[in-house]
């Protein structure tokens, strides 16, 4: 019940006190802002994070970055992630789970 309580009120403490590797004040302000309690304190979206941090001075990958990565990689990691074709001898058995 306490971390639930921690969750649901007390702010994460600043990075310079549970670290010893400097965090950007920059960065450290837009991860708080992620983990604000108040939604209305959050980014709205996914986007708006992802504006943000390309607008970090540190930003050394930039969206850029990762679209040309994901360019020359992804069809790749998309054909790991497929599940492998069955053999003749694998059956599959139906199975109604809606009942359990």
């Amino acid at each position: 019940m306490e971390v639930c309580l921690h969750h649901l009120h007390t702010k994460p403490l600043p990075f310079a006190e549970v670290s010893c590797e400097e965090v950007p004040a920059e960065l450290e302000a837009l991860i708080f802002a992620c983990l604000a309690k108040a939604q209305s304190d959050r980014p709205v979206s996914g986007q708006e994070l992802a504006d943000a941090l390309d607008r970090l001075e540190i930003a050394q990958w930039t969206r850029a970055d990762a679209e040309r990565w994901w360019n020359t990689y992804g069809e790749d990691i998309e054909k790991a992630d497929e599940p492998p074709p069955t053999s003749a001898t694998e059956q599959t058995v139906p199975m109604d789970l809606g009942e359990r």
